[in-house]
């Protein structure tokens, strides 16, 4: 209890200051393009100062990608899943406008720079599409998570494949990354534990973010496979199947 109180005491006030610095950057920054960058950067920076908050250590295997902007494809499991990836890579993530609708969950994701796609109307896949794609030829790393929801851990979930043209309407490279978490408390990550960490189904978000507060460690392992250049001929199901052969192979 002393430990969840602790935190709170550093991550509360630590999240206000985040919201109010991407508000100010909203507010102040007028070009489309140097606001998202200034607002990916924010995210980064309080990424990294959260996770040493909440005890969390990110092992990188691979090289994380450069300065090319590329289409991050990862497995999901937790919002925890965001803080692990912008500390390593500044980066805009894709997320659904139902998950914008949640109360503060929605505002988290805005402040931070997010491009929210709408997964209940089929008709405006070509505009989510090209919205991502914009994204990545103005420079920046996008992260798509095709499973299209969190898991509890078991495997990784079917791809969805649309979105995943973005790449190449952009010409852009598509990077799998497979995310883990291998240890929480010092235990190996398993059944009996996952759920400290995992957020997925029906849990509410206030009473799990709580309760990750009294974990002692977290290990999350995050691995950058080889990066492809889609080719023309290569279809959506090609490229679901392909980026969820490489992901679920080391998970």
């Amino acid at each position: 209890m002393l430990r969840q109180l602790w935190t709170a005491l550093i991550i509360f006030p630590a999240i206000a200051v985040f919201l109010l610095h991407g508000m100010a950057i909203k507010l102040l920054f007028r070009d489309g393009q140097e606001r998202q960058q200034r607002l990916i950067r924010n995210v980064s920076r309080y990424s990294r100062f959260a996770l040493r908050i909440l005890r969390t250590q990110v092992q990188v295997e691979g090289l994380p990608p450069s300065d090319r902007s590329q289409l991050m494809v990862c497995n999901h499991l937790s919002y925890l899943d965001l803080m692990v990836i912008a500390a390593t890579v500044p980066t805009a993530f894709v997320t659904s406008i139902d998950m914008g609708e949640i109360f503060f969950l929605g505002t988290m994701a805005e402040i931070g720079g997010s491009l929210f796609i709408e997964r209940r109307h089929r008709e405006r896949i070509g505009f989510d599409i090209q919205q991502i794609a914009n994204c990545l030829n103005q420079g920046f790393h996008v992260v798509l998570f095709p499973e299209g929801t969190s898991s509890c851990g078991e495997a990784v979930l079917p791809f969805k494949r649309s979105l995943l043209l973005a790449a190449s309407h952009a010409g852009k490279e598509i990077r799998p990354v497979t995310l883990r978490y291998t240890e929480i408390n010092g235990e190996a990550f398993s059944p009996l534990n996952r759920d400290r960490v995992c957020w997925y189904g029906r849990m509410g978000f206030l009473p799990h973010f709580w309760s990750l507060l009294n974990l002692k460690s977290v290990t999350a392992r995050l691995q950058f496979h080889p990066a492809f250049l889609p080719r023309p001929e290569d279809s959506k199901d090609y490229l679901a199947e392909h980026t969820h052969r490489m992901v679920a192979a080391t998970y």
